[in-house]
């Protein structure tokens, strides 16, 4: 059965915000929203208190698309503002379409939209090509329900980063109840530098490179955005031809038990051990940290991800824009080692290595993917996709007509009683 299919410029208008200057930006007015902002990633916020165009102002409820760098669709939420460069506020005035299904059917065409991104050091779309995108276009009844179902699922996205916040800081506290800190050391733990217990302290390539969509022949290519989860996320890894792998790797080659580091940007200093003996490259945005044998691994990470150490990389940071932490202010980072820096026998690293291991938001994140892939099939098909770790029943829910997604202990709609979401099932976990 084939779709109707509709191009973004037919749906709706997309006012660019203002381009702000630095000196725009004071302490009172109205907030300037930039993509950072968006992402969550904001390091600091400004305001602006003059004249304005209407057209740039957002209010709750408002769609925004960040077109560069960071490309991404949200739902604004927090109050009058006003909108920065490079995000778009749609304005729906040309067809009928429901807004929560417009969000979830351009976050799936993101990747395609990517690939006509332009410019050489920040990526962007050009209006034109964002336009002629096409997007499934079914019967608004259709869009309604498409929308609530994974409104659903996204919901459950939501309740699992809440879960794995409340472990990182179980993590954290443990952490510091297990070995104290640096200014309360009653332990009396050796404090050296993580210079002292690492063999091999090294950045990525500063070039930006020639990416692939090859997969076979290509290389698997690291970022900072990698590991911003606390372990190495391989889901969504770009690749780079062959070539340039053996160029890179013969200067750095990865191994398993290193760790990795983001060093520029606004989420520097977050760590993950690599526990894999995988094949890959690492960008400038991430330093590669060798534990010599003295100390665990996990307890490095630990360490590293801890405040303490973060507040020791906030006094040494160096840019004015974009943080970037040089090498040698991490080498000079202090830290605690017991006599022998191992911690194995703790209770932390079960905690630490098994904490983002409860159902994993890559697997979710799919099922909304894969969800809205089905809507550029031409036939009506059924795929399965399996959400959580573990045994237990698996519970199947339509999502779209003719389409069952596979989810593990969760009922989304009209099978669930009252059609609200429900959590469990024999080896789930409830939110």
């Amino acid at each position: 059965m084939k779709r109707n299919m509709i191009k973004l410029g037919d749906v709706a208008t997309y006012i660019n915000g203002y381009a702000f200057k630095p000196e725009d930006r004071g302490e009172v007015g109205l907030p300037i929203i930039r993509i950072q902002d968006l992402t969550g990633n904001a390091y600091d916020l400004g305001f602006y208190n003059g004249d304005y165009p209407k057209r740039i102002e957002i209010n709750d409820g408002d769609v925004l698309i960040s077109w560069s760098a960071s490309l991404g669709v949200y739902v604004w939420n927090r109050g009058r503002a006003l909108l920065n460069q490079h995000i778009f506020k749609v304005q729906f005035d040309k067809v009928n379409i429901d807004k929560s299904y417009f969000v979830y059917a351009v976050r799936q065409k993101l990747a395609e939209m990517a690939m006509k991104t332009h410019g050489a050091t920040m990526k962007h779309i050009v209006k034109k090509d964002f336009e002629e995108t096409l997007i499934p276009y079914p019967s608004l009844k259709k869009q309604i329900e498409i929308g609530t179902n994974l409104d659903k699922i996204d919901n459950i996205i939501v309740a699992r980063k809440q879960q794995l916040e409340l472990l990182d800081e179980l993590v954290k506290a443990r952490f510091v109840e297990m070995f104290g800190t640096l200014h309360d050391n009653e332990n009396g733990f050796d404090i050296v530098t993580i210079e002292d217990v690492c063999s091999l302290i090294k950045d990525g390539t500063h070039q930006t490179p020639q990416y692939t969509e090859d997969k076979k022949e290509g290389y698997k290519f690291l970022s900072s955005k990698d590991v911003m989860s606390q372990k190495v996320d391989w889901t969504n890894i770009k690749y780079i031809p062959a070539e340039l792998h053996e160029k890179l790797y013969a200067t750095i080659k990865p191994q398993r038990n290193d760790i990795l580091m983001s060093k520029n940007g606004v989420n520097y200093g977050v760590a993950a051990v690599n526990d894999t003996d995988e094949v890959f490259d690492i960008y400038v945005s991430l330093a590669l940290l060798r534990p010599k044998k003295i100390i665990d691994p996990v307890f490095l990470k630990c360490v590293i991800n801890n405040p303490e150490t973060k507040w020791q990389f906030d006094s040494s940071i160096k840019g004015i824009g974009v943080p970037n932490l040089h090498l040698g202010e991490i080498k000079k980072t202090r830290t605690l080692k017991n006599e022998e820096g191992k911690c194995s026998e703790h209770a932390l690293v079960l905690i630490a290595a098994g904490a983002h291991e409860l159902h994993p938001l890559g697997h979710i994140h799919g099922v909304v993917a894969d969800a809205l892939q089905i809507l550029d099939d031409h036939e009506q098909i059924q795929r399965g996709v399996h959400l959580g770790g573990g045994g237990g029943d698996l519970l199947c829910q339509r999502v779209l007509d003719g389409v069952e997604v596979v989810v593990h202990g969760v009922i989304c709609g009209d099978d669930a009683a009252g059609g609200d979401l429900v959590l469990g099932g024999q080896g789930s976990h409830g939110v």
